[in-house]
């Protein structure tokens, strides 16, 4: 499928956004319940936005997403998403940590082996936050 096939402009609420990896991370530490950096969402709408569905998978299995969030029980939050020819990844830890990744592949027919991709860019990630053992106590932001 072509990327082109898409109308980008009326998926403003569920992938049409157009943003920088930083632009992301900016983001997300304001709407992360953290507070070192003020979040632009009240705590209640915080809490909405992080309370798990009572939905449950096919299998019934507790299913583990909120409102835009895959959630794990260690607390970190998630956001992925593709279309044809681009990936995106959002991550905030329950540690405080957080990282955007955006890719301008996704080559698959059809989503093949998309899972897979997916838990590859997720474990890299991971390994890489990991290999630093004292994050600074500052933004990183250049107007911060």
């Amino acid at each position: 499928m072509s990327p082109y096939a898409f109308r980008i402009s009326r998926m403003d609420a569920h992938g049409g956004w157009l943003a920088t990896a930083e632009d992301l991370v900016r983001f997300l530490v304001h709407v992360d319940g953290f507070p070192e950096v003020g979040n632009i969402l009240s705590p209640d709408s915080l809490a909405t936005m992080f309370t798990r569905t009572t939905a449950h998978a096919p299998d019934g299995a507790q299913v583990r997403y909120t409102k835009g969030w895959h959630i794990h029980d260690a607390g970190n939050r998630w956001h992925d998403g593709d279309l044809p020819g681009t990936m995106a990844l959002l991550v905030s830890t329950a540690d405080n940590r957080c990282w955007a990744v955006l890719l301008n592949a996704r080559d698959f027919p059809n989503g093949a082996r998309l899972d897979e991709m997916r838990g590859e860019l997720n474990a890299l990630m991971w390994q890489l936050g990991n290999l630093t053992a004292d994050w600074p106590i500052l933004s990183a932001f250049r107007d911060q």
